[in-house]
């Protein structure tokens, strides 16, 4: 068969590809307003998707491909490898540094900007400079927990390191979140680059691939407002580098050391939900494999250990999540799939992408926003392959020799792929009936793991396709793919500026005029608009201020102790003094709150506006109660000399140095949780009661010059 035959199925494949983008490009820029529904349904991208799908049928069918190569791909020496693997790393930090031109603060946004990094920053700052373990933050919610909910990372090696370099090398710890996303985004890339090259594919079609994985839509998305998305990047790689890394694994220290370190490491990463899906795939890739190696329950016996090893290690982690959490009520099975925007998936400039949920500012997250993607190519390769093998039950496009691994690749990519559909693809709905997967949320968080097996499975049909060609066509078609697919990525990460809820370009915490707080015994409410079309809102005001700027507050991410107090009734309770008021405009879909929020107790004498700016009205009500009320022997209210907020709890000290005072009550007005314990000079008290509305009070008497308030993270 002429090689040239080759070329003819890829040419027309091509025109019609050309033909749909324009279709598609007509109907969103001039007919969507005015079509029918029928119209609708027949230019959706996902219904174009399946139409490629049965026109590769078609060419598979017609133009048939000889089963023997015309060369075998031979490994390049030492040399020549060595300069593939420099030239590799200098592309990656190319397109990375192409990240930071917009935005220098590319991956501070969303809960990186309003959640993560303020708390894991102040955790760490204690951590660092009082020598105090991070459990409590008690700048927000009236007090909150952080080691206990595990997604702020404060034992994995990833998050010291990032902050360390950020604050003492970079000099700018707000760039805490761009070291981290760069940390692992080089590790993924080198080793999904080396799982590829052990794949067998040449050394410019893996770089191709490996960077379409990293750069892909939904890590760059993802990982800027979720930072706890970036350790999967590298470590679902590396794991199964790992596995292939041997032909057969056997249930031996040599050969489990390393997957075990690495899944005990990676459950310390922030999100224990990457961690079981990426268990779960582990475990069906080496039992398949070992059941084709007729040692099945070897296989099984070495998946088992390396679970158990690791969760026996991820213990302390594990254990105070679950003391904290145990009973705060999450429904799993929730949440949106990717079903309305999956046709962008091979459409990825041109189709139509909503985002999960509705989440982004109004208009800017329909077109493109979820999946910019400069590889298509390997995932409309990979699922037309697949679809085309259930058809025809074989795949005649796939040698003999690396049939198996292929067909693990592609199986776990259409279970990825049918997970992360949500209640639409079923098994999401299944899963959410099983103990642990019940809790999870979020389907399109699989998006990951289809990119991942998506691109290793179509490079690897790639590669056995390019293998068809003359030996002197095939070097030509690879450079020149790779290229192509690198400037697509190029133009990816540099028009990629969408995230989950907003766009703040901006530098860091600049909204409130830190001088405006002094130092005292009072909290701050404030109120803003949840979501906003301004192009520079942010949720800083409401989320990071309070620990940002070190100001107490009553509010914060959200309210996870979901039987806490009606903070706008009982404000004063609690000690709030202040209350600052945001002018940004709301969403139409989010109604505005503020003025309902306000409207509760402005009309009160006490409550008087003592400053308007451009963006910010403050108000303070006089009548407010103190964060700590200490009472003497004879009943009455003093206040303490100094309150000094740390990140594992509050130090507070009664009067001035060498004086002494009899208490006979202390009245803490942080919420309750259970692992919250007072001392008296390091002496634990035991008489601790909580009121009506879960203040901490104390009646055991005595005098006391420190009084401490920690939070114990463990059931022990």
């Amino acid at each position: 068969m002429n090689s040239r035959i080759i070329y003819r199925p890829f040419i027309a494949a091509m025109a019609i590809f050309i033909v749909l983008q324009v279709l598609l490009f007509v109907y969103f820029t001039r007919a969507e307003k005015i079509a029918q529904p029928w119209m609708e349904m027949l230019l959706h991208p996902f219904t174009l998707f399946f139409l490629i799908c049965i026109t590769g049928f078609w060419f598979l069918r017609k133009y048939k491909i000889p089963a023997t190569l015309h060369t075998t791909y031979k490994i390049p020496d030492k040399p020549t490898i060595k300069f593939y693997h420099f030239a590799s790393l200098i592309v990656f930090l190319l397109l990375f540094s192409v990240l930071l031109q917009n935005n220098p603060y590319y991956f501070l946004q969303d809960d990186n900007y309003a959640q993560f990094s303020p708390v894991i920053i102040n955790g760490l700052d204690g951590w660092y400079n009082q020598g105090s373990f991070p459990t409590y933050n008690p700048l927000q919610l009236a007090g909150s927990p952080t080691f206990s909910y595990s997604t702020y990372a404060f034992l994995y090696p990833g998050t010291h390191i990032s902050y360390l370099f950020s604050r003492f090398v970079l000099n700018d710890v707000q760039q805490f979140c761009t070291v981290f996303a760069f940390l692992h985004f080089a590790l993924g890339y080198w080793f999904c680059y080396r799982l590829l090259l052990r794949c067998k594919l040449h050394p410019a079609l893996a770089i191709a691939a490996a960077l379409s994985f990293v750069f892909c839509g939904f890590n760059l998305m993802a990982v800027r407002s979720w930072y706890y998305v970036a350790p999967t990047i590298f470590f679902l790689p590396a794991i199964f580098y790992t596995v292939l890394n041997k032909p057969v694994y056997a249930v031996s220290q040599k050969n489990i050391f390393w997957p075990v370190v690495l899944f005990t490491v990676y459950a310390y990463s922030g999100n224990f939900q990457f961690w079981v899906y990426t268990f779960v795939f582990f475990v069906l890739f080496e039992l398949i494999r070992q059941k084709q190696n007729g040692s099945f329950l070897k296989g099984l016996l070495f998946t088992g250990l390396v679970g158990i090893i690791s969760l026996i290690l991820f213990a302390p982690q594990l254990l105070s999540t679950w003391h904290e959490t145990r009973y705060l009520p999450r429904s799993g099975g929730m949440g949106a799939g990717i079903l309305p925007g999956a046709g962008a998936l091979v459409f990825p400039y041109i189709g139509k992408a909503q985002l999960p949920n509705g989440w982004g500012q109004s208009g800017l997250h329909q077109y493109d926003a979820f999946f910019y993607y400069g590889g298509f190519v390997f995932l409309l390769l990979a699922f037309a392959v697949i679809l085309y093998g259930i058809i025809n039950k074989r795949f005649p496009l796939i040698p003999v020799n690396r049939q198996l691994q292929t067909k693990m690749f592609m199986f776990l990519l259409a279970l990825a792929f049918v997970l992360s559909l949500g209640a639409s693809g079923l098994l999401w709905w299944l899963q959410a009936k099983l103990p642990v997967l019940n809790k999870f949320n979020h389907p399109f968080k699989l998006l990951l793991f289809v990119q991942f097996f998506g691109i290793v499975t179509g490079a690897v049909l790639l590669q056995q396709l390019f293998q068809k060609l003359r030996p002197a066509a095939q070097l030509r078609v690879q450079y020149g793919f790779a290229v192509v697919t690198i400037m697509l990525i190029a133009f990816n990460i540099y028009f990629t500026r969408q995230a989950f809820y907003v766009y703040p370009y901006k530098i860091p915490y600049t909204e409130i005029n830190r001088s405006l707080f002094v130092p005292g015994d009072y909290r701050v409410m404030p109120v803003a608009p949840v979501r906003s079309p301004d192009p520079d809102f942010s949720v800083s005001m409401m989320m990071n201020f309070p620990t940002a700027y070190g100001i107490p507050s009553m509010d914060g991410y959200e309210p996870l102790n979901n039987m806490g107090p009606d903070i706008y009734r009982d404000h004063r309770a609690f000690g709030i003094r202040y209350f600052i008021l945001s002018k940004q405009e709301a969403e139409k879909e989010y109604p505005q709150v503020t003025e309902k929020q306000l409207g509760l107790f402005r009309y009160h004498e006490s409550f008087k506006k003592i400053l308007t700016t451009d963006q910010l009205v403050i108000y303070e009500d006089s009548l407010y109660e103190p964060v700590v009320q200490l009472y003497d022997a004879s009943g009455a209210a003093f206040k303490p000399h100094r309150i000094t907020y740390r990140n594992n709890g509050v130090d507070i000290q009664t009067t001035s140095s060498g004086n002494k005072t009899n208490l006979q009550k202390v009245k803490l007005n942080f919420m309750y949780r259970k692992g919250l314990n007072v001392y008296y000079d390091n002496q634990k008290c035991r008489a601790i009661e909580t009121d009506s509305i879960q203040r901490m009070i104390v009646n055991d008497t005595g005098s006391a010059r420190i009084i401490k308030l920690r939070y114990r993270p463990f059931p022990f």
